[in-house]
C-alpha cells in the first residue's frame, strides 16, 4: 500500500482519486494543468494590482 500523502484525506479517498489520475488520459491531464495556471496567474496578477 502506497504512503498517504495528505493528513485532510482518507486513504480510501486519495487512493481513489489516484486511481482515477492514472487513468485520465493525458490530454485532460495537460488540460488540468494549463487551467491551474491560468488560476495561479490570475491570482498573481490581482496581488499585484
Amino acid at each position: 500500500m502506497m504512503t498517504q500523502l495528505f493528513s485532510d484525506t482518507h486513504p480510501k479517498m486519495e487512493a481513489l482519486q489516484i486511481e482515477l489520475i492514472r487513468r485520465m488520459p493525458a490530454w485532460k491531464k495537460i488540460s488540468i494543468v494549463d487551467g491551474l495556471n491560468e488560476t495561479v496567474k490570475a491570482l498573481a496578477i490581482s496581488g499585484i494590482k
